[in-house]
């Protein structure tokens, strides 16, 4: 029976993250504030000219795009640098590795 309360979190949390995912897909501006009891009771005794929210706000759209971009040229250039470590094992000139403790 334990089972049941977990599943009933479970589901708020998928509502709560379909809710969140529909109000950014609509262009809704979104603040999640994740606090412990002990946070929200101190929130709530500041009076609220003294409350204050920092958000920093950015083009998602030009941020994702991007990350894509630096996605796609590190894969090219970890592809590259593999084609670059077999073309020197197949001509047998791989730089010497390292030895541990300096080489005396």
């Amino acid at each position: 029976m334990a089972r049941v309360p977990q599943a009933a979190g479970e589901h708020r949390e998928l509502v709560y993250g379909r809710h969140l995912r529909t109000a950014f897909r609509l262009g809704c501006n979104l603040v999640v504030l994740d606090a412990e009891d002990a946070e929200w009771a101190a929130l709530r005794e500041l009076p609220p000219d003294a409350r204050r929210i920092d958000v920093l706000t950015a083009q998602w759209g030009e941020l994702e795009l991007q990350a894509e971009k630096a996605r796609r040229r590190a894969a090219r250039l970890a592809d590259r640098a593999q084609r670059a470590r077999q073309d020197a094992l197949d001509l047998g000139i791989l730089p010497q590795q390292a030895t541990a403790g300096g080489g005396d």
